[in-house]
């Protein structure tokens, strides 16, 4: 029982890290002294400080390498210190971002309860696989982050939420921007047939090996008898894709056999007319080739979709929607910059922060 829990706590401890990660503002670890922190730039009043700078430049940076980066390592790594410094604009842009969502959440009087961050961490836990509260609360002590941070960081995001709710909810899809979105797209919502099916290949020896060697001979004949075994078995009932794996000499055979979704048009004739007049479920007589003996079963059959307006309407409907909201929350995000007082406290980051933002607008319309 022991080392089945080690692996666990080694399988969850990462995962449940990055989904702490996604909603830390700043790492406040335990035990550490607090003190004067040098400020980055200020907000409306609030702040961002050089150190929570850093701690978000890490988690960026154990994203964007797809590992986990120490603060030590940070600090130390020449390579890092450039990476961080050209994510630097966009990170910083981020925070700004936040701390005025966070703000426009107290202008328009949203509040996120106890029992709200006590739902939002105990998804976390659920979806992480951390049985109880004091399983929880042992992690986040190994990692040295503070819980009181944590719920700080869990109830921020909820007022971000918040805020993204209230812009989305009014934001809707007409029928005559559904039309001119699919009048621009109408491909991408065609799709043609396709089939499923199963096979069992058993390779024979050409003729000219026949000719040429008589101990292919044997090797037919040993091919045909591996083929009649396959076929009866199937025919008894056993798992098609279990005696696929047994007796195929097909690529397919790790897949027990499945080929597909394919279109019909790109499998061999041979193939297409066996399956033909199949039902899902239904297996082929024995097919012949010059190369070898199959079995096909069908398991599924798609007609074509034209793509009609119709067909799609929820669909279009749906990606309008996407696309109106990312414009309606990036509208919004200007509106708060632009009323916002910011004030800088490095000249070279306000002036890599503006441009960054100046190229995200222009991207967004």
């Amino acid at each position: 029982m022991r080392p089945n829990a080690t692996r666990m706590r080694a399988a969850t401890a990462p995962t449940v890290m990055c989904a702490i990660a996604s909603v830390l503002w700043a790492g406040v670890r335990a035990g550490e002294a607090q003190v004067v922190e040098a400020i980055v730039v200020k907000v409306n009043g609030d702040v961002l400080t050089k150190t929570e700078l850093d701690e978000r430049q890490i988690v960026t940076l154990s994203r964007h390498l797809g590992r986990p980066v120490s603060a030590a390592e940070f600090h130390r790594d020449a390579s890092l210190q450039q990476l961080a410094g050209e994510l630097a604009p966009q990170i910083v842009a981020d925070a700004i971002d936040e701390l005025l969502m966070v703000q426009r959440a107290g202008d328009l009087g949203f509040e996120a309860t106890d029992a709200d961050v006590d739902r939002v961490l105990a998804r976390m836990r659920e979806e992480n696989g951390i049985a109880d509260d004091a399983a929880f609360t042992a992690l986040l002590a190994r990692e040295g982050i503070q819980p009181a941070a944590l719920r700080r960081s869990v109830q921020r995001q909820v007022l971000i939420e918040r805020v993204r709710q209230e812009i989305f909810r009014r934001v809707d899809a007409t029928e005559d921007e559904s039309l001119s979105f699919y009048m621009a797209h109408a491909a991408e919502f065609a799709a043609p047939s396709t089939i499923t099916f199963r096979e069992i290949v058993v390779t024979l020896p050409s003729d000219a090996e026949l000719r040429a060697a008589p101990v292919a001979q044997r090797r037919w004949d040993t091919a045909v008898m591996k083929f009649v075994a396959a076929q009866d078995r199937v025919r008894r009932g056993e798992d098609f894709g279990d005696v696929a794996r047994t007796y195929s000499d097909a690529p397919s055979r790790g897949a027990a056999g499945v080929v597909g979704p394919v279109d019909p048009g790109t499998v061999p004739a041979f193939v297409q007319a066996a399956l033909r007049d199949l039902a899902p479920g239904q297996v082929s007589p024995p097919v012949r080739t010059a190369d070898a003996y199959r079995l096909l079963k069908l398991e599924a059959r798609t007609a074509a979709r034209g793509g009609s307006f119709q067909d799609a309407r929820d669909e279009i409907a749906g990606r309008v929607v996407a696309i109106k909201r990312e414009r309606a929350l990036a509208d919004q995000l200007k509106r708060l910059r632009a009323a916002a007082i910011i004030d800088w406290r490095t000249d070279g980051l306000k002036a890599s922060y503006e441009r960054y933002v100046g190229h995200r607008l222009r991207g967004s319309r």
